[in-house]
């Protein structure tokens, strides 16, 4: 806020404080973020037995899908668009989208 627009002659980057007008353009770069990101989007974990009593195999497993995504944009997710990208003049605005969902899942395969 210290260094933002206040009067006539002022050369900022920062518009001027105001509660009645929007201070920025549309097609501006004032919000524009590096979209950059790294994700871990599917982790599987499991294991096998072999040969028990009951089962000639059994396989234990769990799965998680969207477990991290590492970024410095500050929004939910730099992946999700909040129109799908259908739009070209609103590709890639997320209008506080929320992200992708992360999903947990545990199973059993028994072989018998």
């Amino acid at each position: 806020m210290e260094g933002r627009w206040k009067k006539p002659g002022d050369v900022t980057n920062i518009p001027r404080a105001s509660f009645l007008l929007q201070n920025y353009f549309p097609n501006s770069d004032e919000f524009l973020e590096n979209g950059s990101f790294l994700k871990i989007r599917t982790v599987n974990l499991g294991y096998t037995l072999s040969r028990t009593k009951y089962f000639s195999s059994i396989r234990i497993y769990a799965q998680v899908q969207n477990l991290l995504t590492v970024s410095k944009y500050i929004g939910f997710d730099p992946e999700v668009s909040s129109t799908g990208g259908g739009n070209d003049q609103t590709a890639g605005i997320d209008y506080a989208a929320y992200p992708q969902a992360r999903t947990v899942t545990f199973g059993a395969n028994f072989n018998f």
